[in-house]
């Protein structure tokens, strides 16, 4: 009797045994899979922001230079309104140049591609960052540039009504060989006359004007963009400090 009971007992601590066993390896393989499952994420996560933040350094450069262009042309925009007419065929072609680029060629407008981050938020992606902070940036950025591009619409509307006005006065085709650096023909009208008849009519000093104020508005505008894409690089390198 008592060994039936004790054959009883092992074969139900052998039982007992091979489930404990059989869990384990159970909860092991999980947390291998989990493990596993989590470096894959991982490395999705940092091949996504890896491709964004490149999108983003193009970005930084692409904006520094509409930044300087436009703060340029601001700059010699208000010069001509303020110019003394009686003094402009002292300048030298080179000068009128300067003067008359802005405003046949407009200044330049933020367009940064935009496809790293639409893939991130179109694709799902954007639940595999960890960085809360940075994902909310990473979010609002499309709304950020969204923001400007009316600005910017109306920007390039005021360059080609200038550009239009310019044409109807005959002085389109006469800024262009100062522009390209070359010799006016004799048919072209000098530097000086140029400049009077852009400066010293009604319309053009408006549309000059409304030129200037968009640039400035733009501007004010793409300054906060700036400063949300100093801060978006910067939480990058932050997620990415090996590279």
């Amino acid at each position: 009797m008592s060994t039936l009971l004790d054959r009883v007992g092992v074969s139900w601590r052998s039982s007992l045994r091979d489930v404990l066993l059989i869990v384990v390896s159970i909860l092991i393989a999980f947390g291998l899979d989990a493990w596993w499952d989590g470096r894959v994420a991982r490395g999705e996560e940092r091949s996504v922001l890896v491709a964004v933040r490149e999108d983003f350094r193009a970005a930084r450069l692409e904006l520094d230079s509409v930044l300087a262009r436009n703060e340029r042309d601001v700059t010699t925009i208000t010069a001509l309104l303020s110019m003394n007419l009686s003094r402009s065929e002292q300048l030298s072609p080179d000068s009128a140049a300067t003067l008359l680029a802005p405003a046949v060629f407009g200044g330049l407008t933020f367009d940064p591609s935009m496809g790293a981050v639409q893939a991130l938020l179109s694709g799902g992606l954007l639940n595999q960052i960890q960085n809360n902070e940075l994902a909310a940036a990473l979010a609002a950025w499309p709304g950020a540039i969204d923001e400007i591009q009316e600005d910017q619409g109306f920007l390039i509307e005021t360059w080609k009504d200038l550009r239009d006005w310019a044409a109807r006065r005959g002085l389109l085709t006469s800024v262009l060989p100062y522009l390209r650096g070359l010799e006016p023909s004799a048919s072209d009208l000098s530097a000086g006359e140029i400049l009077r008849e852009l400066v010293a009519d009604d319309e053009g000093r408006q549309l000059l004007a409304a030129q200037t104020i968009s640039l400035i508005g733009l501007l004010d505008e793409l300054r906060d963009v700036d400063a949300r894409l100093d801060d978006l690089l910067s939480l990058l390198d932050e997620e990415l400090p090996a590279d």
